[in-house]
């Protein structure tokens, strides 16, 4: 590609309001835009599409930009666990891949499924979700925290890879070697489900 990409990485709730989630794009959109000017490139997304922070902020992307789906765990598991309980997601996300290969030719696939892991098993399945939160923080030089700012404590949840993003480190104790170049993070303040009063992010 001949124009100049900024690597943006999302991590967020799968439970955020759908009633905020006009708004929600909006502040994400306001965001690509600034970032765009700023840099004077083009948005570069690092997303696993799950539904939720995933789903919408990868809604916001322009034809220009390039969408990297970070696929963890086999279609068929992708879809009963990731999706399960929000199964009223999963035709927007066939719909967001279909749009976006029929307008781009720039969106890959990156694979980080491993053939050891057994994806019906929820330990199995958190190995993944750090794999990838691990992933996104060596990769991305942004990451945009859709996020009700609370430390949930979840291994491969959204303040986990928080947390490895600012320090390194994970809830599990995983340690990876934070990348030199110039990096921030964008905390967009969120209510969900499981939390409807949403605050400030913490300071480790």
């Amino acid at each position: 590609m001949g124009k100049l990409q900024l690597v943006v990485a999302i991590t967020g709730h799968r439970d955020l309001l759908e009633k905020d989630k006009r708004q929600t794009k909006a502040r994400v959109k306001c965001l690509y835009r600034r970032l765009r000017k700023e840099s004077g490139s083009t948005i570069k997304l690092y997303s696993a599409l799950a539904p939720g922070a995933d789903l919408w902020v990868a809604e916001c992307l322009e034809v220009t930009d390039q969408l990297v789906y970070v696929k963890i765990m086999p279609d068929e598991y992708h879809e009963k666990y990731t999706y399960g309980g929000y199964e009223k997601s999963l035709q927007p996300f066939h719909d967001l891949l279909k749009d976006r290969k029929n307008q781009s030719y720039n969106d890959i696939t990156h694979s980080l499924i491993d053939k050891t892991l057994d994806y019906s098993k929820e330990h199995d399945r958190k190995l993944a979700y750090q794999k990838l939160g691990e992933y996104l923080v060596k990769n991305a030089s942004i990451l945009v925290a859709l996020w009700d700012g609370v430390d949930g404590g979840g291994e491969g949840g959204t303040s986990d890879v928080v947390n490895l993003w600012k320090t390194g480190r994970g809830i599990a104790g995983n340690r990876i070697k934070l990348p030199k170049q110039p990096r921030k993070l964008y905390h967009l303040i969120c209510p969900r489900e499981k939390n409807l009063f949403p605050v400030k992010m913490y300071l480790p």
